[in-house]
């Protein structure tokens, strides 16, 4: 889960870091946009996740509520993590080339990137060629303590019910101390 939070908020942060309102060419574009952006200070970070929306319209009322409790339990408890000063000071430039190196590193690519100071709008599709596509929408505001992201998901598979999901989550992280 710290991975997952970790990348979610280096990659609105890192997002930040451009100047245009274009996509950008390649993710080692995005690292070194990174690489010139005020880098996170180091301590204990909370992140607290909410889950907005979720719907899967070939799914049964009472499952879809039964899968989105299950989803909402598991966000109500807020997760923290230590930023050290080793992983501070190499800044979000790293965060951004791990992306790179997965298995799906090129099924995703950026159709939006709009950065407005330390506003974020961006639309990021991926396709993984055997009938799985999502759209990610982010949008939000980031500092070097904070981060507040809300992440739209649509996804089309033959795997869902339906063939398509929907979801809206909301992620808050504050720093709040000192690492213990």
């Amino acid at each position: 889960m710290r991975s997952i939070i970790v990348v979610g908020a280096a990659l609105g942060l890192t997002l930040s870091a451009c100047s245009d309102s274009s996509a950008p060419e390649s993710v080692e574009d995005m690292a070194d946009a990174a690489a010139s952006m005020e880098k996170p200070e180091p301590g204990e970070y909370e992140t607290t996740t909410e889950l907005i929306t979720f719907e899967v319209p070939g799914m049964g009322e009472q499952e879809a509520q039964m899968v989105r409790g299950m989803m909402e339990a598991g966000m109500t408890q807020a997760t923290k993590y230590c930023l050290t000063e080793e992983e501070a000071e190499k800044g979000f430039e790293e965060a951004i080339r791990e992306m790179q190196s997965g298995e799906s590193k090129d099924d995703c690519t950026f159709e939006r990137f709009d950065v407005s100071g330390n506003t974020i709008d961006s639309q990021m599709k991926c396709d993984d060629g055997a009938g799985n596509v999502g759209n990610i929408a982010m949008t939000g505001t980031v500092s070097p303590t904070t981060s507040d992201m809300t992440m739209e998901f649509d996804q089309t598979s033959e795997d869902i019910p339906g063939g398509s999901m929907k979801m809206k989550v909301n992620m808050k992280s504050r720093k709040i101390g000192e690492c213990s």
